[in-house]
């Protein structure tokens, strides 16, 4: 069946009866892509954020902690994991979105280098509370580049709704400055 979707002054011509319109962004875990032609921003479902392996240490009390400050706040907040390969910074971030999902707020990884400006954008059109997963920011937001600075608006909360920012990194000291001790930006560092 051929559906023809108008936006504005466009409309698109689809060959597909997968098609559905939704007011709220379905429960799910997703992945940021950019279109190759167009370069508009999208999600893709992914199911990378499962963790089925024996929790050890104090994950689960962080996991507690994060969720519920979160739904505490009436504003964004932002969780650095800072520490070597194999610290557990992966896990607890599997482990929140995990809760998350469990909570009814959807999830969604960046895990490519995609201007701050565009992320902006982006997220302000996303009217549902969401947690968004980066890790190894420092790799994928370079600071010699001076992109990780272009990120700092996002941190800052200038949506009408909640997003959970949770950044993982290996090297603690190629994370911006303005971003470490700002509990408008940073709420928890977690070593």
């Amino acid at each position: 069946m051929t559906i023809y979707l108008k936006a504005g002054g466009n409309i698109s011509i689809r060959n597909d009866d997968s098609l559905s319109v939704s007011k709220k962004l379905p429960l799910n875990t997703y992945i940021i892509q950019k279109h190759p032609i167009t370069e508009e921003l999208y999600l893709e479902t992914t199911n990378t954020m499962k963790y089925e392996g024996k929790v050890y240490g104090s994950a689960e009390s962080r996991v507690d902690r994060i969720m519920n400050t979160f739904n505490d706040r009436e504003t964004s907040m932002g969780v650095l994991l800072s520490g070597e390969k194999g610290s557990g910074k992966s896990t607890l971030m599997r482990l929140v979105v995990m809760e998350g999902l469990k909570q009814g707020i959807p999830s969604i990884i960046i895990n490519a280098g995609i201007n701050a400006g565009e992320l902006t954008q982006f997220f302000a059109k996303i009217q549902d509370n969401v947690i968004v997963i980066l890790d190894e920011f420092e790799k994928v937001f370079n600071p010699r580049e001076g992109q990780q600075e272009g990120f700092l608006p996002l941190l800052d909360g200038m949506f009408s709704s909640k997003k959970l920012f949770i950044l993982g990194a290996n090297d603690r000291w190629s994370i911006n400055d303005f971003m470490i001790n700002r509990p408008g930006r940073i709420y928890y560092h977690f070593k």
